[in-house]
């Protein structure tokens, strides 16, 4: 109940500004985190290369209100350490930004990368 109030005083406040300044409220950015619980129907281990973008912001606290493992790693990691975190925890999704989804063909198959 007392997340409802708070979600309902603050709704139209700002809560992010992304990379290209467009402005986003709580009401917005709580409705996009709503999205993802469809998509998750277990607790499960994700690795997540960040940008720090609106994007990254959206999926940790989507992944960390639903309860999920996050491995948080920056987007210009090299390979070699990719592969080893990969390989050492094997978290059940990938999630990276479009470009970078070619940055290791071996996971590509075997992980669900969006």
């Amino acid at each position: 109940m007392y997340k409802l109030n708070l979600l309902k005083n603050y709704s139209n406040n700002l809560c992010i500004i992304d990379d290209h300044g467009l402005k986003h409220t709580y009401k917005e950015v709580n409705s996009k985190i709503k999205n993802f619980e469809k998509f998750f129907k277990k607790k499960s281990l994700i690795l997540i290369l960040s940008s720090f973008s609106k994007d990254f912001i959206i999926n940790y606290l989507s992944f960390l209100r639903y309860g999920h493992t996050q491995i948080i790693i920056d987007e210009n990691i090299k390979n070699e350490f990719f592969n080893k975190i990969v390989s050492k925890y094997n978290p059940e999704f990938i999630f990276t930004r479009e470009h970078k989804k070619n940055l290791n063909k071996k996971y590509e198959i075997k992980k669900k990368i969006f």
